[in-house]
């Protein structure tokens, strides 16, 4: 019984001390901050994206295969249609941007997600 017991007391020691770390660092803090970094920076990315589709009236299909996608994945529906709206705006005016206004897009959408 004293094997069982001593693992055990240092299970309990290593989740006190577990516990303690994430109070002290502030983990969800941490991880709200990032979650809401990464879905901002996003939003370039996906401008950028939806720019260069609209830009090549090849790219039409997938352009609406992705919209599907992210519309099933990752938005709610009563959210997804007023987003897309939105998108398809600044994607527009993205692209009439020009060469420079792309590609710093480009460079603070990856920044953002760095």
């Amino acid at each position: 019984m004293t094997a069982v017991s001593a693992r055990l007391r240092a299970v309990l020691t290593a989740l006190r001390f577990l516990g303690r770390q994430l109070s002290q660092q502030r983990i969800t803090q941490a991880a709200a901050s990032l979650t809401f970094t990464t879905v901002i920076s996003l939003v370039p990315l996906l401008a950028v994206i939806l720019a260069v589709f609209t830009a090549f009236p090849a790219f039409e299909a997938m352009r609406d295969q992705i919209e599907v996608w992210f519309t099933e994945a990752l938005l709610p529906p009563n959210i997804a249609q007023p987003v897309f709206r939105y998108l398809n705006e600044f994607a527009e005016k993205a692209a009439a941007l020009g060469t420079a206004g792309v590609l710093g897009l480009i460079v603070t959408a990856t920044l953002l997600m760095m």
